[in-house]
């Protein structure tokens, strides 16, 4: 049986496949191959989209430039725009493929967005930065965080008067 394939040389599936992908770029491709209407358990559909992965129309459908139309169609409000930069900054955070600067610089991020989560410190250093200006800006004493004094060290001699060096 012979697939009707569009202008675009893209069967039907393969079309609801790229929509599907350029909608939630970040989901797995099996799931996107499921939504997009190819059955078979995980296994299967990971073969399935190896396949469609490989093929050249499905390949400059995926990316090519937005359409205007899709575009319009991908407006959103600010508090929607705010919660999906949020969702891939978690994702990125957690992923466990991601650099760990990746995953800093995202976590960063995502602790500015949330109320007390983030603390911006300005700091003075053009006079002399030291330890203490640095625990007092941090509202910290530096007098209470001093350390006791050490013992000095005491050689341990044996019955001759010879140390274990010696």
């Amino acid at each position: 049986m012979a697939v009707k394939r569009g202008q675009d040389g893209l069967s039907d599936r393969q079309r609801a496949f790229v929509r599907e992908k350029r909608a939630d770029p970040t989901a797995p491709l099996w799931v996107i191959a499921q939504r997009a209407g190819f059955e078979g358990d995980q296994h299967t559909l990971h073969t399935t989209v190896t396949r469609l992965m490989k093929t050249q129309a499905v390949l400059v459908a995926l990316f090519a430039p937005a359409t205007p139309a899709e575009l319009a169609a991908r407006e959103v409000d600010d508090t929607t725009l705010k919660s999906e930069i949020k969702s891939r900054w978690r994702s990125i955070v957690r992923s466990p493929t991601a650099s760990n600067g990746d995953a800093i610089n995202a976590g960063d991020k995502l602790m500015r967005t949330i109320p007390g989560g983030y603390v911006p410190t300005e700091m003075d250093v053009r006079s002399r930065v030291t330890l203490e200006s640095l625990l007092t800006e941090a509202g910290l004493d530096p007098e209470s965080l001093k350390t006791a004094a050490l013992p000095p060290h005491e050689e341990a001699h044996d019955a001759q008067g010879q140390t274990a060096d010696q």
